[in-house]
């Protein structure tokens, strides 16, 4: 999961990093590259960055990638932590199953007049066989349902989403038209605050939140809906920021879909570990006797769906859910850690010109020393240098 969305981050975060001018023109140039999804989601990123920056008064300096990196994070952890009302709900569908596929083998294969002998003595091997077929058409009955369920929660928070970024961009008729009026307002905006003033706008803003836990467990979204019902919804903390107060999502519960994410990740992870297990037990007797030679593969089928949801429709959610969770209902933790870490990078940053400029002084050499080198490592004028070469150009400085 983890590596799967650092790859996709790094190549989404590549666009992200160019100006709203230079990514108008990036598109302009490849209406193709536009229309791809890397395109739409970079260009996401930078609609939903500028709108989050506006609303909060914070510097350009500010990296809201890094923020929903940590949202992310954030996220990816909490979908896994199995709470206890949502390990009896696993252990009541695992229960179901076997409740389930035994009301199934009884009707087919017992006789309705049978004794408790001619039970006790149990099934032929023809209809053990087809006992075995039945409850693994059971289980794939279940693991597509729960594929199909993933696939339309995750088309439901996509349609969201794009509603939260149309409102982000001021309702424009495209992604690219909405990137093109950010970039008419970043010509005309004020030049970039110095480091120290960034530094302390950004501060400012971590000082006035809160450390306020994210309550979004199934048993936060019962009490939730049992406050609804009653009347008495929880007032919100005023230092909790929501920038997206105007906008009303209808029939839509940033608490709700996530537990229904959590949850249904969690029967996947169920249904993997329930096949596995089966599959390491009946791999020796299969092998041995050379009967149902079709199970194991049947089951190595299933896992391959199972493998295909988390490895498809997981990052996919979380993905989405991060971008929900940054821009509805900010988390200020985060939002908190990622300043006050963007301000001690800042402050090195300083620290690092200071460094370079004494180096300098001591041994008769200008900065425009050390752009020559830059510029040598970069014959074809492309303004990218590779990271860990700048690193070494900057410490022999």
């Amino acid at each position: 999961m983890f590596m799967m969305l650092r790859r996709r981050n790094r190549n989404v975060d590549a666009l992200s990093a160019l100006g709203a001018r230079d990514l108008v023109e990036v598109m302009s140039a490849d209406p193709d590259r536009a229309a791809s999804r890397l395109s739409q989601s970079a260009m996401k990123t930078k609609i939903l960055q500028h709108f989050f920056l506006t609303t909060f008064g914070l510097p350009d300096l500010f990296s809201f990638p890094k923020y929903l990196r940590a949202i992310q994070d954030a996220e990816n952890f909490s979908l896994f932590d199995i709470e206890i009302i949502e390990w009896l709900l696993l252990v009541a569908v695992y229960a179901f199953f076997f409740w389930f596929a035994n009301l199934f083998d009884i009707m087919r294969f017992v006789p309705e007049g049978a004794t408790d002998d001619a039970i006790d003595a149990g099934v032929g091997l023809a209809n053990a066989k087809r006992i075995q077929a039945g409850r693994v058409g059971i289980l794939l009955v279940f693991v597509l349902v729960l594929s199909v369920t993933l696939l339309l929660l995750y088309q439901y928070i996509r349609f969201r989403v794009h509603q939260i970024v149309v409102h982000a961009g001021g309702y424009r008729a495209s992604y690219l038209e909405a990137i093109m009026a950010i970039a008419a307002d970043e010509d005309a905006a004020p030049p970039p605050l110095s480091n120290d003033r960034a530094i302390g706008q950004m501060a400012e803003l971590a000082d006035s939140l809160a450390d306020v836990e994210d309550h979004s467990g199934i048993w936060d979204l019962l009490t939730s809906a049992w406050r609804y019902m009653a009347g008495t919804p929880h007032a919100a903390k005023p230092n909790v920021a929501m920038p997206i107060q105007d906008l009303h999502l209808r029939f839509f519960s940033r608490k709700a879909i996530h537990v229904f994410a959590k949850i249904l990740l969690s029967f996947n992870a169920m249904y993997f570990a329930l096949v596995w297990a089966t599959f390491n037990a009946s791999i020796a007797p299969v092998l041995v006797s050379g009967e149902a030679t079709w199970y194991p593969l049947a089951l190595v089928g299933i896992m391959a769906v199972l493998v295909f949801n988390m490895m498809f429709f997981a990052p996919r959610l979380v993905r989405q859910l991060a971008l929900v969770n940054a821009t509805v209902r900010v988390n200020p933790t985060q939002l908190k850690a990622v300043i006050e870490h963007f301000s001690d990078v800042l402050d090195m940053q300083t620290k690092m010109a200071d460094a370079v400029a004494v180096y300098c002084d001591a041994n008769l050499k200008d900065v425009a020393d050390m752009e020559m080198e830059l510029d040598a490592l970069d014959p074809a004028g492309t303004l990218v240098v590779d990271c860990e070469v700048l690193r070494g150009v900057v410490k022999r400085y």
